[in-house]
């Protein structure tokens, strides 16, 4: 019995002996492990963060668009009186605050570093900037009639010629993308000049 006591702690001190901690070799394995880990997942991260971030500025861009589009129509939907009208400007009046009194409202495209900006002007005031990163100059396009050729009337247009004028046609293509490669979204309404209907 005494030797087998001898031989188990004999045994056991080799066993003790044996064990050793972590070498600095594999707590620095580790530690790359973990960092490696830790540097994909920040970059997934950040890559869903800018794509979000991209999403949400196209929707918002869309979104204000369109409203804009819609407040332009709103305005020349009720003219009485087209001043003048080119591919890229239109100036005419309309009662566009429910009063009395006629306002002389101008819609117009500004150069912008390669792209256009839609502007609105209100009786020579302030100008307001209502649509940015337009790629196309030609956005108005004026109708007489339905039965009017698909170009539409022939611009510049003979002062005459305004009192012709019964369907306006707003096409704008938008770039998006805020960098080098164009990100284009198109908007369009044909707008019937409900005073000029008869």
């Amino acid at each position: 019995m005494k030797a087998d006591q001898a031989i188990f702690r004999l045994l056991n001190k080799k066993k003790f002996n044996n064990q050793s901690g972590v070498s600095l070799l594999e707590m620095m394995i580790v530690v790359l492990i973990i960092f490696t880990i830790v540097a994909l997942v920040t970059t997934v991260l950040i890559s869903t963060q800018n794509t979000s971030n991209d999403i949400i500025n196209i929707v918002r861009s869309e979104i204000d668009s369109r409203l804009m589009l819609y407040r332009i129509s709103k305005d020349i939907r009720e003219t009485h009186n087209i001043i003048s009208a080119s591919e890229y400007e239109v100036v005419f009046d309309s009662n566009i605050d429910s009063d009395e009194y006629y306002e002389r409202v101008r819609y117009f495209l500004s150069d912008n570093d390669g792209h256009y900006d839609l502007y609105r002007q209100v009786d020579n005031g302030i100008s307001d900037l209502f649509i940015e990163n337009i790629v196309n100059i030609n956005i108005f396009t004026y109708y007489s009639g339905l039965s009017t050729p698909e170009g539409g009337m022939t611009i510049p247009m003979m002062e005459e010629e305004m009192d012709l004028i019964k369907y306006v046609d707003i096409t704008v293509n938008i770039d998006q993308s805020g960098s080098p490669g164009p990100r284009t979204m198109t908007l369009g309404t044909i707008i019937t000049l409900r005073n000029r209907i008869y």
